[in-house]
């Protein structure tokens, strides 16, 4: 960290969200859509260390996936889907967040966006905040904030055009 703790390089921020596991989280998640496209989400979420993933739509609806496979129902209980592959991590936010790792910010080979190399992690509260290039189309670009603690993924706004 550098300037008495209140950014952080580019690279150490890749490096730190590199190592975020847990053992249990639980939180709440809301998505919106400010273009009004497509409706957002909301619903509570827990992972276990197994790798179980229980994901709770306020609409009723819930998955369940982890090693084993998943099951999604309805808000009546009713099974919509079952798969019996196994799901490691659910691949989109904002389930995905929780485990940097897992998303696709941070630059891999899979990913959509990465940190911007040039811009450093700025300490706002208890959140470092940072931007984001588009790696297909750096034009665009987005930010995002971390708990500057835990390094879980607090916020993400997509995309910017510049």
């Amino acid at each position: 960290m550098t300037d008495a703790g209140n950014t952080i390089g580019p690279q150490e921020l890749v490096r730190a969200l590199s190592r975020v596991r847990h053992n249990f989280l639980a939180g709440s998640f809301l998505t919106e859509n400010r273009s009004g496209e497509f409706p957002g989400e909301s619903g509570d979420f827990r992972f276990f260390s197994t790798g179980l993933w229980e994901i709770t739509y306020h609409t009723g609806r819930t998955l369940i996936a982890g090693p084993p496979g998943a099951l999604s129902t309805d808000g009546q209980g009713h099974v919509i889907e079952r798969t019996p592959h196994p799901i490691i991590a659910p691949s989109r936010p904002p389930w995905s967040l929780a485990f940097p790792v897992d998303s696709t910010i941070l630059g891999g080979s899979r990913d959509d966006w990465r940190i911007h190399a040039s811009q450093p992690a700025t300490l706002i509260g208890d959140s470092y905040r940072f931007a984001l290039t588009n790696m297909d189309n750096p034009q665009y670009e987005a930010h995002a904030e971390v708990d500057a603690t835990r390094f879980f993924i607090k916020l993400l706004e997509l995309p910017h055009r510049r």
